[in-house]
């Protein structure tokens, strides 16, 4: 019995000297590695930063043409591109009247700050409301203009046409292209 209990107690020992073994050398051959970031693909559609409550003003000679907001903005550096979503913005001219413009989404260009406005445009200048599906802003000449059909409407006007061109420095609005005007009396 005690020649039993001893083989007992060595086997008892081998084994868990060969699993603390096996434990050891588990351990040591688990390679200890950095965690890598997906690589980027060359044509990556993904964005490089996301930007929420975005907000941005243009100033040229000490002033703001223009303030720029979006609820997001997604930045692709290699295309110089932010695209922007539910956006606003707020055209200041000399006289320092504002006109406020609002668009679903845009497309920005990075290196040269046109904007390109897209879906349910509605843009506010004193009484008179311009409705469009786009319309693009020229930054260098502070200039928003369409190729797509406006409306245009006032305290009692109503003018669609072809083509459109605002000027927001001087607030000077040019309806052009096949325009159908109504002018209606007060009431």
């Amino acid at each position: 019995m005690k020649l039993s209990r001893a083989i007992s107690t060595i086997l008892l020992f081998l084994v868990s000297a060969a699993l603390c073994a096996v434990f050891y050398l588990l351990t040591q051959n688990i390679p200890v590695t950095e965690p890598r970031s997906a690589p980027k693909a060359e044509n990556s559609s993904l964005p490089d930063i996301v930007i929420t409550g975005f907000e941005q003003s243009s100033v040229k000679n000490g002033i703001t043409e223009l303030t720029l907001k979006a609820d997001t903005v997604s930045f692709f550096e290699r295309k110089k591109r932010m695209l922007l979503e539910k956006v606003s913005a707020t055209f200041f001219s000399n006289d320092g009247t504002s006109s406020n413009l609002v668009a679903d989404r845009g497309i920005m260009n990075t290196r040269t700050n046109n904007i390109n406005l897209y879906g349910n445009i509605a843009a506010t200048s004193g009484v008179y409301k311009i409705m469009a599906q786009t319309l693009c802003y020229d930054a260098k000449n502070n200039i928003i203009h369409s190729d797509i059909p406006v409306v245009m409407t006032g305290d009692s006007l109503y003018c669609r046409g072809n083509s459109f061109t605002f000027y927001p420095s001087t607030g000077r609005a040019v309806l052009s292209g096949s325009v159908k005007a109504e002018i209606s009396g007060r009431q």
